[in-house]
């Protein structure tokens, strides 16, 4: 781990001092797993992608989206290849013991399945418990435009208080 750490600062302090001295222009690829509409790479990695080639007009990034390049869990070795510069976002939850930081968010799902995960899901989904504002969690995620959309038929569900 600590030599992987000391090789990706290294090679991070080089890409920094070629780019920082070098006249000559630098065409980096820019990758991530997820798809435009995410959150994650219009909000960031797009507009980060964009103040750097604005602010340092000879780098330029050639972008990928949505698993083009690279999938999912291989962000890491993709940079470490070589294949891409930059993974934006880079998931270390997909990267499992790599990052052990991370990891802890995981804890509550360890040692689950999806079998598990579906019939807490639908417990959450049927639960007539209060979570705010005097509604469940079925009636928080309800939208009337959802609600009134073609094909859904379900009625409000009343709000019962557990004893």
């Amino acid at each position: 781990m600590f030599h992987f750490a000391r090789k990706l600062v290294t090679a991070t302090a080089l890409l920094g001092a070629a780019l920082g001295t070098s006249a000559s222009a630098a065409d980096l690829i820019i990758s991530t797993g997820l798809g435009k509409p995410h959150p994650w790479v219009g909000a960031h990695m797009d507009p980060f992608a964009d103040a750097i080639e604005k602010g340092i007009p000879d780098v330029k990034f050639t972008r990928f989206y949505a698993g083009e390049l690279v999938g999912v869990g291989k962000e890491l070795d993709a940079l470490t290849s070589g294949t891409i510069a930059v993974a934006a976002p880079l998931l270390a939850p997909y990267h499992e013991g790599r990052f052990p930081l991370s990891d802890v968010t995981q804890l509550p799902a360890y040692g689950t399945d999806s079998p598990m995960v579906t019939r807490a899901f639908q417990k959450m989904l049927d639960s007539d418990v209060v979570l705010k504002d005097g509604k469940t969690f079925y009636q928080h995620t309800r939208s009337p435009t959802r609600a009134s959309a073609p094909g859904r038929s379900a009625p409000p569900r009343p709000i019962r208080s557990r004893p």
